[in-house]
Order: structure tokens, then sequence, then C-alpha cells
């Protein structure tokens, strides 16, 4: 099936414009384009969702669509220049967010041609991205109205339908995204700073954040069963900075790390020889680490302009050739990339199965932290003031013997290696 059939006989077009006008936006105040291998063609307004599926037909070369925002009008074209009070401009817009894998330098895929098992094997970093997108933004935004995507090859999409989320303004779009985006500044980014641990600490996310550390990325994924992984972790410290912390005994740590048996193994090592170090901005240094492997990298873009096109769900990605399938918000985990239909060999079924999926689930809103929830970890009135947090003590970690180094047992190859 090529990319024309597939939209003229098989896309859900009715379910997209009732997730579209879910808040009584009309339909035709919607800007649509639609993308071929020579066509371009942007300002698509449509009345139905028959007139819309007519739209993209109308072009044997498509390849896409993509939606847009609502228009005070009928959308147009603007120049700088327009300044005539009756011109249409774009006023709401669905909050949407991009989490593409090729932006998690850790993944090492060089380029945008990831062959495409490899993007099938770093999916768990896609379902991380969604669980922690999925709670903070019930949780600081109460936002609830939700449909998360696979992007149809290296990554998902979320878009939000709350009424107060289409209404935001570009500021309160790019504040939105500056919130809840990954920031990497230290020393070529190797770590999250400041900004992400303390949004760790105010929605409680620690030992979520470590639990998705070791049960999917050291665990399923096998993160540290690559020797160099190990050491580009430890090398995100930059312990060679401090050769005398210790006594110097974090400077053979990367070595160390090396000859343990498992990913398991070194990682308990990392943690054990960081914590009991003598110093608590050490064992900190290395939330920053763990932030920088799973805390959400979002195309800002995406998400920080009210006038952004986005590609519309169920899609048929150009060069994996999947749909670009929901994703049910309760099992974003257990999701398989492979299962979405492929236009080389359509299975109705599963594309039936998705469908049913191409609706708003609710999430159950969750209340804001109160001071007594954060205890010494800062003071919101202080927080709201742009002061620093107040530093967290680390507990202890509970005494373990050291695991054992490798005495030449064999490795378990990491699935993410090429």
């Amino acid at each position: 099936m090529n990319a024309h059939d597939y939209y003229r006989l098989r896309y859900p077009y009715e379910e997209l414009v009732a997730l579209l006008t879910s808040n009584g936006d009309e339909l035709h105040h919607f800007e649509f384009a639609i993308e071929g291998t020579d066509t371009y063609k942007r300002f698509v307004s449509v009345n139905s969702a028959k007139e819309l599926k007519a739209a993209v037909t109308r072009h044997p070369d498509v390849t896409t669509f993509h939606f847009g925002p609502a228009y005070t009008g009928k959308p147009e074209s603007r120049r700088s220049s327009d300044v005539y009070a009756h011109a249409s401009v774009p006023h709401r817009r669905v909050l949407s967010f991009d989490v593409d894998l090729t932006d998690y330098d850790w993944l090492e895929f060089k380029d945008k041609d990831v062959p495409i098992a490899q993007c099938d094997a770093a999916y768990p970093v896609s379902a991380i991205a969604l669980q922690l997108l999925k709670k903070l933004l019930a949780e600081a935004f109460a936002y609830t109205k939700i449909l998360m995507v696979y992007s149809g090859r290296r990554g998902v999409h979320v878009h939000v339908f709350d009424e107060e989320a289409m209404a935001l303004s570009d500021a309160g779009r790019s504040a939105v995204a500056g919130y809840l985006n990954n920031k990497l500044s230290f020393n070529k980014n190797v770590r999250s700073d400041d900004e992400v641990r303390l949004l760790m600490f105010m929605h409680n996310l620690k030992p979520t954040v470590y639990e998705l550390f070791e049960t999917v990325l050291l665990k399923r994924m096998g993160l540290f069963e690559s020797l160099s992984a190990r050491v580009n972790f430890v090398n995100r410290l930059e312990v060679e900075q401090y050769p005398k912390l210790a006594n110097g005994a974090l400077l053979s740590l990367a070595e160390d790390a090396t000859e343990m048996d498992t990913g398991e193994d070194a990682w308990e090592l990392i943690r054990q020889k960081v914590y009991s170090c003598g110093a608590a901005w050490m064992a900190q240094r290395l939330d920053a680490v763990v932030l920088a492997y799973v805390w959400p990298r979002l195309d800002y873009q995406v998400t920080a302009h009210l006038n952004h096109l986005t590609k519309v769900p169920f899609a048929a990605h150009a060069k994996s050739r999947r749909v670009a399938v929901a994703i049910d918000p309760e099992e974003y985990h257990a999701f398989d990339p492979a299962s979405a239909p492929l236009l080389d060999n359509f299975d109705d079924a599963a594309m039936e199965v998705a469908v049913k999926r191409f609706r708003l689930k609710p999430v159950p809103a969750r209340r804001t932290p109160t001071p007594e929830d954060l205890g010494a970890v800062c003071d919101l009135e202080d927080l709201a003031r742009g002061k620093r947090m107040v530093p967290v003590p680390t507990p202890p970690l509970p005494k373990r013997p050291l695991p054992h180094k490798n005495r030449g047992s064999p490795r378990k190859r990491s699935p993410l290696a090429p």
C-alpha cells in the first residue's frame, strides 16, 4: 500500500476531527498542511472530516499531513507588515511535546538515519519520557486530557488538549517547555543542571528517577553491559578534577567499573564509592548525571510556539512506513513499536486496536506538593523569587559488600550496540 492509498482508505479522519474540536473549537479555524514528494500546501481549511480527507487525497504524491493552530478566522498567511485589525491570527493550539531519541547524546545516534532496529531497542527511553511527562503535566499544571503517540520511528509525541493548555500564549508555552525540558549545562552538557535537580525534588521524583535508571536503562536495556558506557557515565562525574577526594579513591572509578562482572555490579560499585567518598556534593553530582540519562529531552521549538505545525497522529512515516499510532497512557512501557501497522504489509486488526486508543483518556489530576511534602528541599516563596534550593543531605547507603570484579565470565551484549 502506498501512502496515498493509506490516507484514502485507512486514515481515521473522524477521530482526528473529534479530538481537535473536543473543546468546542470549529474545525474550519484549524490550519492543516499537506506534504508530499513535490507538494507542500499550508493554510488548508476544511469544514468536516470528509473535506479533510478530500484535501489530503487530492495530492497523489502525499506522504503526510500536519495540524497547526486555530485561527481567529480562516487560516491565512501573514506577513510581518500585516497590521490590519481584521487579519486572522493564530490564537489557540494543542500543547505538543516532541521527544526524539537522537537528542539523547548517550544513545550515540550519530545522525537522523538510525536503523529501525536500534530505534526499537531504545524505545524504553521514550517510555521513560512519557511516564515523567504524564506525572509532571498532571501535577505541575493540572493537565489531564493527554494523548500519547508513537512517532513512527525515533520517538514519541505528547499532545495536551486541556482548555487552559490550548489557550496558552507563546510566553506561556515557552515557560512550560522551559520548566519541563532537560537542561544540560556542565562541561559539554555532561550533566543536568541544578534546576532539573530541584524539579526532581519538588515533585518527589528522586526514587522514580533512580528506579527508572536501574530497572529500565540498566536491567531492561543493558546500558552498562557495554564497558564504554560505564566509562562514559563515570567521566560525566569528572572525578579527575578532585584528586585528593577520599584520598584519591575515585580516580580509578572508571577502571574499577569496567572490571565488574555485570552492569548492575558496576552501578553498585559506582554508587557505593560516590556515596562513601565523604563529599555530599558528589552524591548530588551523581543525581545530575543520572538525570542526564533519564529526564525528558524535548524539542523546545515544537512546544514553545503557537504557530508551530505538528504531524498528525496516525500519520504514515515516510522512511519506516509505520503508522504513528496512539499509545495507551497506562501501558506506555509495554508498547512495542514493531506492533504499529506497516504500509508494506498492512494489518487491519492491529490498526483497529490502535484506533480505539485514538481518544483522550483523562489522567487523574494530582495536587501540587506542599511545603510539608518538600521538607528541607526548598521554600516555595524562595522558589518563586528564583532562589537556589537548599542542599539536601544524602542518606548513607546501607552497608553491603562491594561487588566482585570480573573473573572472566562472558558478558551479555547490550541491545543498543549496533
